[in-house]
């Protein structure tokens, strides 16, 4: 056998060494983590901070530097994230994936890991029925399409305390080598704080007699960009249409800029419910990463 260059052989001992040192790391970040649950005690509330962990992220990617990829710093944290939820009690995550559309699958996997235990559902109604029954923890849905006899947003309209609400759009960290090149979002039942970055997902009650330009005009002048994702009229009230918005920012609908976008169209919007919100995912620009090996100018 060929002896290595002394040069080498030391690097690779310094990489045994960081390695050991960040095994250690691990270990006690676990523990640390066990004492949180322990302080926490028994609740029925998931262990998961979503608003918490996106700012996580954000500051892993603005202090990043060097050569190793940022996507993949990302999904080493999601992975390390995702186990330590595991520590502090029972989760699970329902996923819409039938045989045509495996991609909202891959979704759940980059985001909450390898080994988080997942059931697959093959109806976007029974998934938004197990978060809402407890039977399982997260949700995890697709892109919301308008030609849905009965899309799943509409079942997320009841009280904060009792209807899961959307808490994060995927993916967050970039698009990974899944089989899907759209978004899903999640759904859970838990406290949504604000990141300082955030979406809000409301569902407008709006008449027949508003055009969506009208509606998105109405938004504009109530200072607010947000665009329409979703659309639903229930055969039993062909003159009533409920419009999925989605707009920028922390918002509750009893805010002065929703009220305001309200007083905008008057007569001809209803009700207005809060779906949930999320933290806005990375932007590609901010997940690019400084080549290996520069290129040579010369």
């Amino acid at each position: 056998m060929t002896d290595l260059p002394p040069d080498l052989s030391a690097l690779r001992d310094e990489i045994d060494a960081i390695d050991t040192e960040l095994q250690k790391l691990l270990q006690r970040r676990a523990e640390v983590v066990g004492r949180v649950g322990k302080l926490k005690g028994k609740t029925s509330v998931i262990p998961l901070q979503p608003d918490r962990e996106a700012m996580m992220m954000r500051r892993l990617v603005e202090r990043h530097e060097g050569a190793f990829p940022k996507k993949v710093m990302i999904r080493m944290w999601r992975e390390m994230l995702s186990a330590t939820v595991g520590l502090q009690g029972p989760f699970s995550v329902a996923v819409f994936a039938p045989e045509n559309k495996p991609g909202t699958w891959d979704h759940a996997r980059d985001y909450f890991g390898s080994f988080t235990p997942m059931v697959s559902y093959r109806s976007t109604g029974d998934v938004v029925k197990a978060v809402s029954d407890g039977s399982q923890s997260v949700g995890i849905l697709p892109m919301p399409d308008e030609e849905e006899s009965y899309p799943w947003w509409r079942l997320l309209l009841g009280d904060e305390k009792r209807s899961p609400k959307i808490f994060a759009r995927l993916p967050f960290g970039g698009q990974s080598n899944g089989r899907s090149e759209t978004e899903a979002f999640a759904i859970a039942r838990l406290v949504r704080r604000p990141t300082g970055d955030d979406r809000t997902m409301l569902a407008v009650e709006t008449s027949e007699r508003i055009s969506r330009s009208g509606l998105n005009s109405a938004l504009v002048d109530a200072g607010l960009k947000g665009s329409i994702l979703g659309m639903w009229r229930a055969d039993s009230d062909p003159e009533s249409w409920l419009k999925l918005i989605d707009v920028e920012g922390f918002l509750d609908p009893a805010d002065d800029s929703v009220q305001a976008f309200k007083a905008k169209v008057g007569q001809y919007v209803g009700s207005i419910y809060s779906v949930g919100s999320y933290a806005t995912p990375l932007s590609a620009e901010s997940l690019q990463t400084a080549p290996l090996i520069a290129e040579d100018k010369d």
